[in-house]
């Protein structure tokens, strides 16, 4: 498995959300340098502040809006897969569950994502949850990247559906980070996914 799959790290950083001037919110994942804008009407979950087992319970047990339940319901049934190297997920809420989804995952001492594509191919072929993948280089938040594009079926209300993911493997100051949207149309044209594209911001 490449690197870009195997690190597993523990990762503790800093987060602060803020109102945006374009009406989103703001997410700060300061420890590794990374901004993203996250649609208001989606719900974000700081995964940095915590870890991701007392985030999952805190969110099982606060009072919540309807939105916040489609989330902490997301959460919780995917919580045994999760490590605390993801910094932060928010999701679309629809009809009470998670539809479309980001999430951020630090990826410490990974080498510059480009010029190591057929690797990262590699690795998630490997991992088994996008299939018809295809990778190609792009600009994120001004520096070159790598983007990933993929396929994955799941069951909705008794109907098998497709669902869209759209990978960004970025480099940082820490090494790099894997941000992933899944989504039910392709990244391409889903106006959500490419605001958030257009407000990723690096810093030192």
């Amino acid at each position: 498995m490449g690197m870009f799959v195997a690190i597993v790290s523990s990762v503790s950083a800093g987060a602060d959300v803020a109102s945006a001037a374009s009406g989103g919110r703001t997410v700060d994942l300061d420890k590794v340098g990374v901004r993203i804008t996250v649609p208001r009407h989606w719900v974000t979950a700081d995964l940095t502040r915590a870890s991701v087992k007392k985030e999952i319970i805190r969110e099982a047990t606060r009072p919540q809006s309807s939105a916040d339940k489609a989330l902490s319901t997301y959460l919780k049934s995917v919580g045994g897969f999760l490590s605390d190297n993801l910094l932060m997920f928010a999701c679309k809420p629809q009809r009470g569950i998670c539809g479309d989804n980001v999430n951020v995952v630090s990826l410490p001492g990974a080498p510059p994502p480009v010029g190591h594509e057929d690797e990262i191919k590699a690795g998630l072929e490997a991992d088994g949850t996008f299939h018809n993948i295809v990778v190609t280089d792009a600009v994120v938040g001004g520096v070159p990247a790598v983007e990933v594009r993929g396929e994955a079926q799941k069951l909705r209300n008794g109907s098998t559906v497709v669902l869209h993911g759209t990978e960004y493997f970025v480099p940082t100051k820490t090494g790099a980070v894997e941000i992933t949207f899944t989504t039910d149309d392709e990244g391409s044209v889903n106006s959500d996914v490419q605001s958030m594209l257009r407000s990723i911001r690096l810093h030192s």
